[in-house]
Order: C-alpha cells, then sequence, then structure tokens
C-alpha cells in the first residue's frame, strides 16, 4: 500500500490513528491480507501514461476546428508575411471556412480582392488540399 493512496483516519473512543485506504482494508478485513489484495487488483482501471491522459483531455476539451485555427494562428506570420500578419489574425474556423479578423475595410477590401487565392495556395501547401474550402475576411471589433 503507498503512501499516496493512504489516509490518516481518527477513531473515536480513545483508538489510535490508522493508516490504511479504506476499499483495501475492508476487503483484507474480510478475505485476510493475501487475497484482499488480490481481490481489488480487477477493480482498478488500468494505468495510463501522463501523456495519454492529457492528451485525452486535450480531445475532449478541445474540438478539431479549435485545433486547426490555433495551428493557423501559430503559422499565421508564416503564411502571408508580418506586414499581413499584422493587421489579420484567423478568429474562427466553421465547417472548412477560415474567418479571418481584419484592422479595417480598406485592408478587408484589398486581402479579399487581391490576397484571398494566394492566403489559399498557401495554406493548402502546408496544410494539405481540400482541408479548407474558404477565407471570409471580417472586419475586427
Amino acid at each position: 500500500m503507498s503512501r499516496k493512496n493512504t489516509k490518516l483516519i481518527s477513531f473515536c473512543r480513545g483508538e489510535k490513528w490508522r493508516e490504511y485506504e479504506p476499499l483495501s482494508s475492508i476487503l483484507e478485513e474480510w478475505y485476510g491480507k493475501e487475497a484482499g489484495s488480490a481481490e481489488i487488483i480487477p477493480h482498478l482501471p488500468d494505468a495510463i501514461s501522463i501523456r495519454q491522459a492529457l492528451n485525452n483531455i486535450v480531445k475532449t476539451s478541445i474540438d478539431s476546428d479549435n485545433s486547426e485555427l490555433i495551428r493557423l494562428k501559430e503559422d499565421w506570420e508564416k503564411i502571408v508575411g508580418k506586414d499581413i500578419s499584422d493587421i489579420s489574425t484567423p478568429k474562427n474556423i466553421r465547417n472548412g471556412i477560415i474567418y479571418i479578423e481584419v484592422a479595417n475595410s480598406a485592408w478587408m477590401m484589398e486581402l479579399r480582392n487581391y490576397s484571398k487565392k494566394m492566403i489559399m495556395e498557401k495554406i493548402s501547401d502546408l496544410y494539405g488540399d481540400k482541408l479548407y474550402k474558404d477565407i471570409v475576411f471580417v472586419p475586427s471589433g
């Protein structure tokens, strides 16, 4: 029995402190020390690594669109360059459509009319074809 699984329990009626893990202690009292320990093993969950546990948590808390958005934000300057990344940022991905927030309407028109195709090509080159269907530029705010 490990220290992490033990608890100190105080009993009334002047009994001394007793260290034990409640379930195994009960099973040991019922079946004896050897059989009690063997009885609890089938009821314990399978051990997993900390990495696997964290990956499971991340998978359930971040859906695939959000994880793609995080990746896209990290690579945004590499995709569009410093000047455009200073005035724009990926804000959302929904149903294969990337929503890019742009600092002002003049830049939004510039990006929509002249740079959209180039940005889509760079994203396709970086992440693979057919991952994203379209880009929509939206004003910030």
